[in-house]
């Protein structure tokens, strides 16, 4: 991270822990955290995020619209 310049925190999870925990099966795997700080949702692969489709759903998801799926 320091020889691209990358400044944000990674965790490093030699041991599987936060995998297990959080049930990380694939990269890139996404989990969205509510305000409240409660797991809302995981998607797993990648995502175009700059979709419109997306940014409704996250929105929907985050105004507590429990319909929406991931």
């Amino acid at each position: 991270m320091q020889d691209i310049g990358l400044h944000f925190h990674t965790l490093l999870d030699a041991e599987g822990a936060v995998r297990n925990d959080y049930e990380v099966r694939a990269l890139p795997t996404t989990y969205i955290i509510g305000h409240d700080g409660k797991f809302i949702g995981r998607i797993v692969g990648e995502r175009d995020w700059q979709d419109g489709a997306a940014e409704k759903l996250i929105q929907h998801l985050l105004d507590g619209d429990s319909s929406q799926s991931l």
